[in-house]
């Protein structure tokens, strides 16, 4: 009889967990105050539908991760969305797998390889969804890492691996049949996570912009008991308008608004570690600035409204769970940390967008476009018809995230204490990492990629034509955007601190 042994440790990210299966698929798990028992199952997070371990297994939408064992077989499942995943690596006798990489790293006393280039690429090729993304990553010690999103892992009694995507999917009938279903579902999650009989419970909260996806997803936070909202004040340059406070949609739609400024995460000391180490770009950094009011809550957020909702987005690639670039793929390590659950509202039905976007295309739709380059009838529909009036949202396109995988100053993204000690390790271990060939071939990856990303973004339309989206995100995903520089090591930087944090907490497990 296979069993589950769960030890509970209060030093532990409140969410975090580490199981380590051996060859009779016994499961030997390690976890925070936040993570769910059963006898033999465990989950963190919520799903659409009751609260237990058997609707856990087969919910068809989950934000959070589980496993479980069942007839000589260890289970796991990932978010059903594709921002956040799980990691593993296996050896002769056992597999670990983790919610957070460097606790896997600190679980198994695996390290990255200090002569291996592509860490960032490889774990930021999540974009390209459950089935083109990077599946195995070299670490030190001939051992690998393995990374999979919206899927379950089966560990059958010899240790063998099999990755099955879950998701599917759906054949919306119209905007009310959408709008019915995932408001639905939305309803159903956070019921999950305030069900009775769980130990913590989740809020509903919701993120305001002046932007489309933020207001529709907060429409939709209300109708599920949100009461409070965050925003920020201000946006990236380089959108035109750099006014994001999103204080008085909140306001008509009767929630409380708190205001934040984009860079305030840069006033807490090593705040961007958990975002870096995620392996998703670091870019979500700034929810930081807000982190008094995400702990207990489920955040809802806009993130890759631009690709669901958007006109002109290629169907084709979100069918196969891949997505344009890595807005909200940082949080994962983070959330886990300050133990909320993150909903990112628009990709609950990512590959169902072939459907959604024939909605978004039909004359039953009409009245909510308004034409131009920055149009995206749904959202402005769920919007208005929640009482937000027309002026007040998606007059231009603005970003307020920190793109940490791009080249910029490290002064410009960091905070003062992280960027002397991010500083300290760069000089250490900058220097011997590459070979004048390996930096040439880097430097070379990231000349390409620039040149890819700036006609992606200045003709969509041209790229969608000549089928150049895939090819093109292919090698973005698998060689990075970064070149060469001061900023290089950053993930490295980051996955090291916060595996020597989590050895540290294991020894006192």
């Amino acid at each position: 009889m296979t069993h589950l042994t769960a030890i509970q440790s209060l030093d532990l990210p409140p969410m975090a967990w580490v199981a380590t299966v051996d060859r009779e698929s016994h499961i030997q798990l390690v976890h925070g105050s936040s993570v769910v028992i059963w006898p033999n199952a465990f989950a963190e997070g919520g799903w659409n539908g009751d609260f237990g371990d058997s609707e856990m297994r087969h919910a068809t939408v989950l934000v959070g991760s589980g496993g479980w064992t069942d007839k000589r077989k260890a289970f796991f499942r990932s978010c059903s969305h594709t921002l956040e995943r799980l990691w593993g690596t296996k050896s002769l006798s056992s597999v670990t797998v983790s919610n957070s990489l460097p606790l896997l790293l600190a679980r198994t006393d695996c390290e990255l390889l200090r002569t291996y280039p592509h860490y960032e690429a490889d774990l930021l090729s999540f974009i390209l969804g459950s089935s083109g993304m990077r599946r195995h990553i070299p670490l030190a010690n001939r051992r690998s890492l393995f990374q999979f999103a919206d899927s379950r892992l089966t560990i059958s009694k010899n240790l063998e691996l099999v990755f099955e995507v879950y998701s599917t999917a759906i054949d919306f009938h119209g905007f009310d049949h959408y709008f019915d279903v995932l408001s639905h579902t939305c309803r159903q999650i956070v019921g999950n996570l305030q069900a009775p009989a769980r130990k913590r419970r989740y809020l509903p909260l919701a993120t305001v912009s002046r932007g489309y996806d933020s207001p529709a997803c907060a429409a939709i936070a209300r109708q599920c008991g949100a009461t409070d909202a965050v925003t920020f004040s201000d946006a990236r340059s380089g959108y035109g308008l750099e006014n994001d406070d999103g204080s008085e949609i909140a306001s008509q739609l009767g929630l409380d608004a708190h205001t934040f400024m984009r860079k305030g995460y840069m006033q807490q000391d090593m705040v961007e570690l958990p975002f870096l180490a995620s392996g998703g770009g670091g870019e979500d950094v700034v929810l930081a600035g807000a982190s008094d009011y995400l702990a207990g809550s489920v955040l809802f957020t806009g993130f890759l409204g631009d690709t669901v909702w958007g006109l002109e987005t290629d169907v084709l690639r979100s069918t196969k769970g891949k997505i344009r670039y890595p807005g909200g793929g940082s949080i994962g390590e983070y959330r886990i940390r300050k133990d909320f659950v993150h909903l990112p509202v628009p990709i609950v039905f990512l590959r169902s967008h072939a459907s959604i976007q024939m909605i978004s295309k039909s004359s039953e739709m009409k009245p909510w476009c308004i034409g131009g380059n920055y149009d995206r009838p749904i959202p402005r529909r769920i919007a208005e018809d929640a009482g937000i009036s027309r002026t007040a949202f998606g007059l231009s396109k603005m970003a307020i995230t920190a793109p940490m995988y791009y080249d910029l100053k490290v002064s410009e993204i960091l905070g003062p204490r992280s960027a002397s000690e991010f500083g300290d390790f760069s000089k250490a271990n900058f220097g011997a990492l590459y070979s004048i060939s390996s930096r040439a071939r880097v430097q070379a990856y990231s000349i390409r990629n620039a040149i890819f990303e700036r006609v992606a973004w200045r003709f969509p339309g041209i790229i969608a034509k000549l089928n150049l989206a895939e090819y093109m995100e292919v090698h973005l995903a698998r060689r990075g955007r970064r070149s060469i520089g001061e900023s290089y090591l950053l993930l490295q930087w980051s996955i090291e601190v916060l595996t020597l944090e989590y050895k540290a907490v294991l020894r006192r497990s």
